[in-house]
């Protein structure tokens, strides 16, 4: 995993991300909706010379009720699949691994979300996991 880990809030609600996958943070670019985008996807914008897609925050809808705020930032995240924009309302912080722990959420925690929490001064943040709620947009 990760030496360095990024808090964050996403959809109304903390996530933790490594920090060796985000390749860079924008503030605001502009988005364009595109037809019949999958849900979970807001639309895309450019960067670098490539289309990106962005992630809906629509995509924590299974998980219940989510609250979006405004958004602040896009993190430019490399997943397995490619490069996607990930909407985030606020960073909290990036803190050194060492200063928390990875813990594996049980069966009853676990969601296509999250598999593992990063647990820092007794808060447990869900490692998002972005490749996994790719697969399943089978983007």
């Amino acid at each position: 995993m990760s030496d360095k880990v990024a808090l964050l809030m996403f959809a109304g609600r903390n996530f933790s991300l490594p920090v060796e996958r985000i390749r860079h943070i924008l503030q605001e670019p502009v988005a364009y909706p595109l037809v019949r985008l999958c849900r979970g996807l807001a639309g895309v914008f450019l960067f670098a010379e490539e289309i990106v897609p962005l992630i809906s925050a629509d995509i924590l809808s299974d998980l219940g009720p989510y609250k979006a705020g405004t958004n602040s930032f896009t993190i430019i995240y490399q997943s397995d699949y490619g490069v996607v924009g990930l909407p985030v309302e606020s960073a909290v912080k990036i803190v050194d691994a060492v200063d928390g722990k990875f813990i594996a959420a049980t069966y009853e925690e676990e969601s296509v979300v999250a598999s593992q929490f990063f647990e820092y001064l007794n808060f447990r943040y869900p490692v998002l996991d972005i490749d996994n709620l790719l697969t399943l947009l089978s983007i």
